[in-house]
């Protein structure tokens, strides 16, 4: 089935929040990040002077102001509309994230088996 022109599909599974997103790929690495609470003023702060860095750099700023939106207000997506019309179904996030590391830590061959899309 195909979608219709000029809509956005979500292509998730279960809606999770960006710091939910965070510790499953930490967990599934097998990472420790230590996490560090602030007021995000700090953040965004933070990203402003990424930002003025990247400008001279001219590299992509590890934390664009773009997505602050997206960060702090904990926004959390659906695929409901990708399921009902396009019949996708989703990967759950964690073992989707435990194939990418996979993926990654193999040397990010350009094709994989196990990939169905």
């Amino acid at each position: 089935t195909r979608g219709r022109p000029g809509e956005i599909y979500n292509i998730c599974d279960t809606p999770i929040a960006h710091k939910d997103a965070f510790d499953i790929v930490c967990a599934e690495a097998r990472l420790w990040y230590p996490r560090l609470t602030l007021p995000d003023w700090t953040g965004i702060s933070a990203a402003h002077a990424l930002e003025a860095l990247s400008a001279i750099t001219h590299r992509e700023p590890f934390y664009p102001l773009n997505l602050r939106s997206y960060v702090y207000n904990y926004w959390r997506v659906s695929g409901d509309k990708a399921r009902q019309e396009l019949q996708f179904t989703p990967t759950p996030f964690s073992e989707g994230a435990r194939r990418t590391i996979a993926w990654y830590r193999s040397g990010m061959p350009e094709m994989t088996d196990d990939v169905s899309c």
